[in-house]
């Protein structure tokens, strides 16, 4: 019955929120109808050997493979959705993206927002050039010698990071190599690795000829809307004030805050949050576009390990007179699970089913969440909604998980993973459907060949105050 209900709520809102166009700009309350989005590309520099997928990397996380697909969902976003504005976050391609995107949407903007972090060279971009680095290594020299392409004299196969000492010094080794030798570059593009050329990216300038893959954060927009728009650039973040064609006024804030469960991660989220907050409450219509890193089951968590009230990512936007919009039937989750046989051992077995990427906007603003068609991004079977909340929300299901992964030492492609043994545990104690299993469950995983990465797109409908 909770699922029917479930699944009848969900018909119905998507019944209501048709995908197309805003009639108008403006109502006659005088208030602006924006269409809003954000949306984790998931960036090439670190997507490989992570997650675990239908067909694995070589089908569902490989760039060459997603990024048509990836193409046809945004250009959706704007042609069909009719998105104004589209926050996305560890975009690595911004460039080759908008120059892809022009081809159908010729009246779209792009803004790659500046780095004001101190932060001189992101992981994104250090793992991308580590990989590049073992590779060319292993190429060139052969399995267990010392690496000379930057990775500080460590052997291939290293999770050591490339420092900012010597990054300039690797970068520029490694590009000189791959354009000396295009035949390496085709077999590492063979391998999954991008190596693209800044010529190839669509790219300004090439200084470095190897394009340098770091997750940014940027800005597409529908030009047509809005007749200018400025970056504010602060010591801590930048923000972009767009004026529509009634003369009214946008602030948008993209961001992507910092990642991780714990509770010390949360509080690093809650000052990067405050210097958005601090400027966002002195300009005329904020609205945040981010990755939040953090849900409500991250939230409940921290509250139920300690009695005293917790300042979190929730209560931080509260504070300042902000609320995070909110649909009756959540299908935003974040549903991705980390394998076993990946660089990172602490994440091993993480199973994610959360909702992380968020709209945000004062309180009294009216917002409407606008449904994603299945070809733009392909969600889970709704009637799985009840399951898989209970099995990210209840700790022993979660672990349970967890550990099967580990010990049985699942690798990338859940289609060869033995899950068998899991079936009664994780279905037939939670009353699901007898022909249904675990592996069909987690087959759904983003990302997938119907969902290009591990977050879905999240389109809001909003109403801001025009103020002249």
């Amino acid at each position: 019955k909770i699922v029917d209900q479930i699944v009848a709520e969900f018909k119905a809102n998507q019944k209501e929120s048709v995908a197309g166009e805003v009639e108008k700009h403006v109502d006659r309350n005088g208030h602006t109808k924006l269409r809003v989005g954000t949306w984790n590309l998931l960036a090439d520099g670190l997507a490989t050997n992570e997650f675990m997928t239908k067909g694995g990397d070589a089908v569902s996380t490989n760039w060459f493979r997603r990024r048509s697909k990836l193409i046809s969902s945004l250009t959706g976003i704007f042609e069909t959705l009719k998105c104004d504005i589209l926050a996305t976050q560890e975009n690595d391609h911004p460039n080759w993206i908008h120059h892809e995107l022009k081809k159908k949407s010729p009246n779209i903007g792009m803004l790659i927002m500046p780095l004001c972090s101190q932060k001189k060279y992101s992981t994104c971009l250090k793992s991308y050039s580590r990989r590049i680095s073992n590779e060319l290594t292993l190429h060139h020299y052969g399995e267990g010698q010392i690496c000379e392409f930057g990775c500080n004299g460590v052997k291939p196969g290293c999770s050591s990071s490339v420092d900012d000492s010597s990054f300039e010094e690797h970068i520029q080794k490694a590009s000189l190599y791959l354009k000396e030798n295009p035949g390496v570059r085709k077999v590492l593009m063979r391998n999954g690795i991008t190596c693209s050329t800044c010529a190839e990216e669509h790219e300004p300038t090439d200084e470095n000829w190897l394009h340098l893959a770091d997750d940014r954060l940027v800005l597409y927009f529908n030009k047509g809307r809005f007749k200018d728009w400025e970056v504010v650039v602060t010591k801590d973040i930048s923000f972009v004030c767009f004026t529509d064609v009634n003369g009214g006024i946008i602030n948008v804030f993209p961001a992507h805050l910092a990642s991780g469960e714990s509770y010390v991660k949360e509080m690093k989220r809650v000052r990067e949050l405050k210097s958005i907050l601090d400027v966002a409450k002195h300009v005329e219509n904020p609205v945040i576009l981010m990755d939040s890193n953090t849900s409500d089951s991250y939230e409940h968590q921290y509250h139920q390990n300690d009695d005293q009230l917790k300042e979190t990512v929730t209560t931080c936007l509260s504070e300042y007179g902000f609320q995070v919009a909110r649909s009756s039937v959540d299908t935003s989750q974040c549903f991705k699970m980390r394998h076993a046989q990946g660089a990172q051992q602490n994440k091993f077995g993480a199973f994610m089913f959360d909702t992380i990427d968020k709209v945000c906007v004062q309180h009294g603003t009216e917002h409407k969440f606008v449904c994603i068609p299945d070809e733009i991004f392909k969600k889970y079977d709704i009637q799985l909604l009840p399951l898989l909340q209970n099995w990210r929300s209840n700790p022993s299901l979660r672990e349970y998980l967890r550990d099967a992964c580990v010990k049985l030492t699942w690798g990338e492609n859940i289609t060869l993973n033995d899950t068998g043994a899991l079936d009664d545990v994780l279905l037939i104690r939670n009353n699901m459907k007898p022909k249904q299993t675990v592996k069909n469950v987690l087959s759904q995983l983003y990302p997938n060949v119907d969902a290009p990465s591990d977050h879905p797109p999240l389109i809001v409908d909003l109403q801001v105050q025009e103020k002249f």
